[in-house]
């Protein structure tokens, strides 16, 4: 199948670690994390999409499930 430019083209690569290059790599992320978000990186995000989900109603799931 030709490749179509105006389409990219899609890849799965997939990385399996062991524990301990797991661990290492996790920790790279986290400082990485804390270097762009601060001290409380991700939680900090969580809660302002949280605060923005209940600004715009959208906040309980229930609303929307059965």
């Amino acid at each position: 199948m030709p490749f179509c430019p105006c389409r990219p083209r899609r890849e799965r690569n997939f990385l399996y670690l062991g524990g301990q290059e797991y661990d290492e790599y996790s920790d790279i992320f986290e400082d990485k994390e804390h270097e762009l978000f601060g001290p409380r990186g991700f939680e900090e995000i969580v809660d302002q999409v949280a605060n923005l989900e209940k600004a715009l109603g959208i906040y309980d799931l229930s609303q929307f499930t059965p």
